[in-house]
């Protein structure tokens, strides 16, 4: 047996341990142990063994986590607060979700009478939020599962869900699944065979009611991204074309070269290529994602000023991989001012301004810096913007798929502004001007913004700087 297959079975095995002690520590200690195992970002071979280990009952995660939930409904078992008892409660239907989607196999355990009427019995529970996580636990241990479903109505979980009081502030994704749940089911017989759905309205309607999130490779994320970028109401989107708005014309009016030549850095669909050549700048605009490049050739190939397309050549390349590879050529191709230094041609090949705006999560600062200095001339300007350490504490990049329901979130790193401005300055940036660092004000604010800021109303979302490059 390979080591890290002992490991995992070790781990498995001091995590159940721990679901079944009394201290609340160790009941957290262990949920989170069972949470990192079943991570999709696990090697191949290690998510294998462990859906072997969910075959049988020593290590099975559904079968110990729904035990560790009938403990804690029991006031008398645990020297526990309301307060301790919710967070434990919701924590383990977390874990007991996540483990039904990782092992199929094991919701096998909802078509008995017992561990159903465990969840029923949350449904009475005074916190909403765990009544919350009860209906989302439900809906994910019953769906195609027609076993699962008779049990449900043979313990009266239908109608307990039919008289539920779907209170005014949960999701409404969330009400709508439920409704929908509990009009399909309660259709007479012979309206549906088996009491079953479609496993394609099954997994839409887990991911919509749960809430459930997939992480994936960047550009992957953002070529699904693409149809809805322009359209989603992305806060952030909002403050960055404020701050864009102010700071990049001046830019561009007072470059010496004319036109100024701009490389953009992650350019998406052109929310900002297209400001950038009707301010009269030549632009090279680079990004990965086929889908979001295909947006920006759309955009200027219907434009009614037909000589925009003229000002912006498209430059497909991995940002993570500067200067290499097309990009660097292209530069080298156009008709750029060069600048010599002692007879040699240092500056060829080097633009005036480079733009980079909501990337920066997404790239190393080190590979990140040492690109953007490597493509501009002395004294050069970068426009840089990004999500704040403080939204990014809290949440990162991410989009609603309109085709799944399922949360998107492509891979992100939190930046602080320390480190940012460190890194800058290692390859010889210097701030020109303040750094910008703004956020949801109040609710007037939140309310001229759009109804998706009131939830950030004093958090620092954005921060933008003006950087210019000494050699």
């Amino acid at each position: 047996m390979e080591p890290s297959q002992r490991s995992l079975e070790f781990s498995l095995a001091y995590a159940v341990d721990l679901l079944a002690r009394h201290s609340v520590r160790c009941i957290q200690t262990g949920l989170g142990t069972i949470m990192r195992s079943l991570q999709p970002s696990r090697p191949e071979p290690f998510q294998d063994r462990c859906r072997q280990l969910q075959d049988g009952f020593e290590h099975n995660i559904v079968i110990h986590v729904t035990a560790l939930i009938e403990r804690l409904m029991m006031i008398q078992t645990l020297a526990l607060s309301q307060a301790e008892r919710d967070r434990l409660l919701l924590s383990s239907m977390a874990v007991l979700r996540t483990a039904m989607a990782y092992h199929p196999p094991s919701r096998n355990l909802y078509a008995r009478d017992r561990p159903m009427r465990m969840l029923l019995h949350l449904l009475h529970k005074p916190s909403e939020l765990v009544v919350r996580a009860t209906i989302e636990t439900i809906i994910c241990s019953t769906i195609d599962r027609p076993a699962n479903m008779r049990t449900f109505e043979y313990v009266g979980g239908l109608r307990s869900l039919a008289k539920l009081d779907i209170k005014s502030d949960l999701p409404k994704s969330l009400v709508h699944a439920l409704k929908a749940f509990v009009k399909h089911y309660t259709r007479p017989e012979n309206e549906h065979a088996q009491t079953a759905i479609s496993s394609s309205q099954a997994k839409r309607g887990i991911e919509m009611a749960t809430g459930e999130e997939q992480r994936m490779p960047t550009m992957a994320a953002y070529d699904r991204w693409a149809a809805v970028y322009d359209s989603d109401g992305n806060i952030l989107q909002v403050l960055d074309d404020a701050y864009i708005a102010t700071h990049l014309p001046p830019l561009i009016n007072t470059t010496s070269a004319s036109p100024p030549t701009v490389v953009e850095l992650g350019c998406g669909t052109g929310r900002n290529t297209i400001k950038l050549a009707r301010l009269g700048a030549r632009v090279v605009a680079v990004d990965n994602s086929a889908g979001m490049v295909a947006r920006l050739r759309d955009k200027l190939a219907g434009d009614a000023d037909a000589s925009l397309a003229a000002r912006v050549t498209v430059v497909m390349q991995d940002l993570s991989a500067l200067p290499a590879g097309d990009l660097h050529s292209t530069l080298l191709q156009l008709p750029l001012q060069d600048n010599t230094v002692d007879g040699k041609d240092a500056e060829k090949g080097r633009v005036d301004g480079v733009l980079c705006t909501l990337v920066l999560e997404h790239l190393s600062l080190r590979t990140f810096f040492a690109a953007a200095a490597s493509l501009l001339r002395n004294n050069g300007w970068l426009l840089l913007t990004s999500m704040h350490p403080d939204l990014g504490s809290r949440t990162s990049a991410g989009f609603r798929d309109p085709d799944t329901g399922a949360k998107v979130r492509p891979d992100s790193m939190n930046h602080s502004v320390e480190d940012i401005l460190s890194a800058a300055a290692e390859v010889g940036f210097a701030v020109d001007g303040v750094v910008s660092e703004e956020g949801i004000r109040d609710s007037a604010h939140a309310a001229e913004l759009g109804s998706r800021a009131e939830k950030w109303v004093g958090v620092t979302m954005h921060v933008g700087m003006l950087l210019r490059l000494h050699r």
